[in-house]
C-alpha cells in the first residue's frame, strides 16, 4: 500500500479549471485597468487638445473614438471580471456591482457632454445585451 494517495483525475481537472478561471479573471482585471487609465488619460487630462492645436478633423474623430470606446471597454471588461470572480467564489454578479461599474464608467466621461451622451447610450446597449444573453 503506498504512503501517499494519488489525486483522482476529476480533482486535477477541477483544480486546473479553477486556476484557469482565476488566471482569466486576473487578465480581465488587468485589461480593464488599462482601459481605465486610457480613459482617464484622454477624458480627464485631454491630451489631444493639448497636442493638436490646429483644427484637424481626423484627430478629432480619433479623439472621440478613444474617449467613447475606452469607458465602454472598461465597463465590459470590469463586469466580465466581476462575473468571473463571483463565479470562482460562488456568488453571482448582482445589480449593485453592475450599477456601480456603470456609474464609474460614466464618471470617466463627465467633462464632455457629447462623449457622456454617446457613452451613456452605449452602456445602456451593453446592459440590454447582457440582460438578453443571460436568458439564452
Amino acid at each position: 500500500m503506498p504512503k501517499f494517495e494519488r489525486e483522482s483525475s476529476e480533482e486535477k481537472t477541477l483544480i486546473l479549471d479553477e486556476e484557469f478561471a482565476f488566471r482569466s479573471a486576473k487578465i480581465t482585471l488587468f485589461l480593464a485597468a488599462i482601459f481605465f487609465f486610457i480613459s482617464i488619460f484622454f477624458n480627464l487630462i485631454d491630451l489631444f487638445s493639448i497636442l493638436a492645436l490646429t483644427n484637424n478633423g481626423l484627430l478629432d474623430i480619433i479623439n472621440y473614438i478613444i474617449k467613447i470606446a475606452s469607458p465602454l471597454l472598461f465597463f465590459l471588461l470590469m463586469t466580465t471580471f466581476l462575473g468571473n470572480y463571483g463565479d470562482i467564489l460562488g456568488k453571482p454578479l448582482n445589480w449593485k456591482g453592475m450599477v456601480s461599474v456603470f456609474l464609474f464608467s460614466l464618471f470617466q466621461t463627465i467633462r464632455n457632454t457629447i462623449v457622456l451622451g454617446i457613452t451613456f447610450i452605449g452602456l445602456i446597449i451593453v446592459i440590454i445585451y447582457f440582460y438578453l444573453i443571460q436568458d439564452w
